[in-house]
């Protein structure tokens, strides 16, 4: 997804893992004024659920003797449908380096999360 068009809650999900939903959309209401649907689910029985919500991140395990740092975690990008192993460092407080990849890491590229407020607004989920 494009960086500043989205904004993902990462919160643990049980186990020491982090986990992350989808909570702001920079457009998140259709041309016909309805929420965005998932429409490149790979999963037909998902494609007409709000983007709003779904968990995109998932399963980061925190790395024996390395503090800030996860992987083995997927990445849904609902831009394409596909799935992506993960990797995550936290840079500081503000700020998680996501290595983002299909098969091996280095075959990937960083995405930089950065913590944002949550403002009031008609597009958060």
């Amino acid at each position: 997804m494009v960086e500043d068009d989205v904004a993902i809650v990462v919160t643990h999900c049980g186990s020491g893992s982090l986990c992350g939903q989808i909570a702001w959309l920079r457009v998140p209401l259709d041309e016909t004024g309805r929420p965005k649907p998932d429409l490149k689910n790979p999963d037909p029985a998902l494609r007409d659920r709000p983007l709003c919500g779904p968990t995109v991140l998932d399963g980061l395990l925190p790395v024996p003797g390395e503090p800030g740092r996860w992987n083995a975690g997927s990445f849904y990008d609902p831009q394409d449908g596909r799935t992506y192993g993960l990797t995550a460092t936290l840079r500081s407080a503000d700020v998680l380096v996501a290595r983002i990849y299909i098969g091996m890491p280095f075959l990937g590229s960083n995405q930089t999360l950065l913590r944002v407020q949550r403002l009031s607004g008609g597009r958060w989920c």
